[in-house]
């Protein structure tokens, strides 16, 4: 048991110099090599995509009041249609995107559990948690909570947070544009 605390004591050392960040980040390189990078390109292309769309929503909305200012029956029908069109695209690439991020969470969740699971049980002292009197009570409901957790995050990132980013940046390049 002395062999055992002086590995805690050695494990609990090194966990605690590291920063949240580079935490974070060794999660995401362990997340992704167990779920592969490929869904994550593919849902950063996703993201490019739906920034095309909203592009050419505010196209077709300019288009369609010009054609109701304008009185312009055949350019409103135009824009009926392509916005129609346009909507139904939408659709499509926002069920791809669902669908995507539920697989990479899921692979996520079942490759990041397996892994942090074994390392529980080859030293019990991967997992520190801390709390008010510094015990796990289930460290194996811990482990699968947290991750599921990190999972369903990561995996949602890409609308939560990558695609408002890039419409923002976007929406500002074209209005600086309009203003001028």
């Amino acid at each position: 048991t002395a062999d055992r605390e002086t590995r805690k004591a050695q494990f609990k050392e090194r966990f605690e110099s590291v920063g949240a960040l580079s935490r974070f980040f060794s999660l995401m390189r362990l997340a992704v090599k167990q779920s592969g990078g490929w869904k994550i390109v593919g849902l950063s292309g996703l993201v490019i995509v739906k920034i095309g769309i909203a592009w050419v929503s505010m196209s077709q909305t300019q288009d369609f009041f010009s054609a109701l200012m304008g009185r312009d029956v055949r350019l409103l029908q135009k824009t009926i249609l392509a916005s129609l069109i346009r909507g139904l695209v939408q659709v499509g690439v926002d069920t791809v995107q669902r669908f995507t991020e539920r697989q990479l969470q899921v692979e996520m969740l079942t490759g990041l559990t397996t892994h942090l699971q074994n390392k529980v049980l080859d030293d019990s002292s991967f997992y520190v948690l801390k709390n008010i009197d510094g015990r796990i009570e289930d460290m194996d409901s811990r482990i699968s909570d947290d991750v599921n957790k990190f999972c369903e995050v990561v995996s949602e990132m890409w609308s939560q947070f990558a695609l408002p980013l890039g419409r923002i940046l976007v929406f500002s390049a074209r209005f600086a544009r309009t203003v001028e």
